[in-house]
């Protein structure tokens, strides 16, 4: 509808699966015809074509895990919210961005949550419009979002293992052994 606009998608990472570079783009007709004509043809490649046929037979159980990559990025997002000073970044997508606490550095944070918990998160010091206060965390059932909830409340507020956010419980905090 709006003529300067493109919306492009990439189903491979949609799909997981970042080897199948396959995709499509919506915009206005007029604006489509130019971006085509100035692109070369690329050919499907096997695995791509398998997969996409594939979509149609899997569409159910695509469309269940959307949900549940929901769920869990509402459950993620909530919970990260009540750490004091995070900055929480709403998103769509399977990733949330965080903002750390002032006088925080994201380079130690990433390094403790690996070494100690063995979880990885993604230090955004070199991302255009980010420095090292950001995090980048990949969505995640509860069970893996509960030991980044633990790595982080022990590193940012003084090693207190005692307390972390639990959604859905009218406290602030709870004890994660009676959680």
């Amino acid at each position: 509808m709006r003529p300067n606009v493109i919306v492009l998608r990439s189903l491979g990472k949609n799909f997981g699966l970042h080897g199948i570079r396959f995709g499509y783009m919506v915009a206005n007709p007029a604006l489509a015809g130019r971006v085509r004509d100035a692109l070369p043809k690329w050919n499907l490649n096997s695995f791509a074509e398998v997969v996409v046929f594939m979509m149609r037979e899997f569409m159910n159980e695509y469309q269940d895990s959307l949900r549940r990559l929901g769920a869990d990025r509402r459950a993620m997002f909530q919970q990260l919210s009540t750490m004091p000073g995070l900055s929480v970044y709403a998103s769509q997508g399977n990733f949330l961005l965080v903002k750390l606490p002032p006088g925080h550095d994201g380079v130690p944070l990433r390094d403790h949550l690996l070494t100690e918990h063995g979880v990885y998160v993604r230090e955004c010091g070199n991302k255009l419009g980010t420095t090292s206060q950001f995090l980048r965390l990949v969505v995640r059932p509860q069970e893996d979002v509960r030991r980044l909830l633990i790595g982080m409340t022990q590193f940012l507020y003084s090693g207190s293992l005692h307390e972390i956010p639990v959604i859905g419980v009218h406290h602030r905090h709870v004890n994660p052994l009676s959680a």
